[in-house]
C-alpha cells in the first residue's frame, strides 16, 4: 500500500504572496493536484491514505472537509521542506510514499495514475517523474528509504537520496514538461 504525502506548507517568497492560495482557473493552486489525488484514491486500491502537511488555516479547513484525508500542521515550516516531509512520514505507515508538492497545478490525473502503476510494476525502490532525463516531482519512495528521509534537514527534499541510489531509481518520462512546472513567479502562469 502507498500513502500520499502532499507538501503544502511553503512560504512562496519569490512569488510575493501565498501562491498556494492564489486563484488559478477558479480554484487555489494547491487544490489542482490535490483534487486529482482525491479522485485517484477512490479509483486505485494501492493508495491507502493522503496526508496533507500545511501551515495554512484555509488549506487545513478544506482538507478536513474531505472524508478520510489527514492534515498535519507544520508549525516550523521555516526549517524547510524536509520538516514537512518528515511530519508526513511520521503521520503515516505504508510500503511506499508518493511525495507531491502543492505548486504543480498542471500535473494531470492520467500522469499521476500511470506513474503509480509503472512504479508498482517496476519493482524498484524509488520512482521519479522526469522530462528529458531531468528529475521532477512527484517522487515515490519505498519504505526502505524512510529512515534516510527522516534524516534530511533544511530545505532539501529527497533528491540527494535519489542521487545516492540511482541503481534503484525508475525514471518515468513525461512528454509534456509543462506538467512538471511548479509555480514560483506570477509570470509563469499559463492557462490550464
Amino acid at each position: 500500500m502507498m500513502n500520499v504525502i502532499y507538501l503544502a506548507a511553503g512560504f512562496s517568497r519569490r512569488f510575493g504572496e501565498n501562491k498556494l492560495l492564489y486563484q488559478l482557473n477558479d480554484k487555489p493552486i494547491y487544490r489542482h493536484a490535490l483534487d486529482r489525488l482525491f479522485l485517484l484514491q477512490k479509483k486505485m486500491d494501492v493508495i491507502q491514505d493522503i496526508v496533507v502537511v500545511t501551515q495554512y488555516d484555509e488549506i487545513e479547513r478544506y482538507v478536513e472537509s474531505q472524508t478520510g484525508i489527514q492534515v498535519v500542521r507544520n508549525a516550523h515550516s521555516e526549517q524547510g521542506i524536509s520538516s514537512s516531509l518528515q511530519l508526513g512520514l511520521r503521520a503515516s505507515d505504508a510500503d511506499a510514499y508518493l511525495c507531491c508538492v502543492a505548486d504543480q497545478p498542471y500535473l494531470t490525473e492520467t500522469t499521476l495514475q500511470t506513474f503509480i502503476e509503472a512504479y508498482v510494476q517496476d519493482g524498484r525502490g524509488i520512482g521519479c517523474i522526469a522530462n528529458g532525463g531531468k528529475f521532477g516531482n512527484p517522487v515515490i519512495f519505498s519504505s526502505k528509504y524512510k529512515e534516510e528521509l527522516l534524516a534530511l534537514s533544511g530545505d532539501k527534499g529527497g533528491k540527494q537520496i535519489i542521487n545516492r541510489h540511482m541503481e534503484d531509481v525508475m525514471l518515468y518520462e513525461v512528454a509534456n514538461q509543462h506538467e512538471l512546472q511548479d509555480i514560483d513567479m506570477p509570470l509563469s502562469f499559463i492557462r490550464l
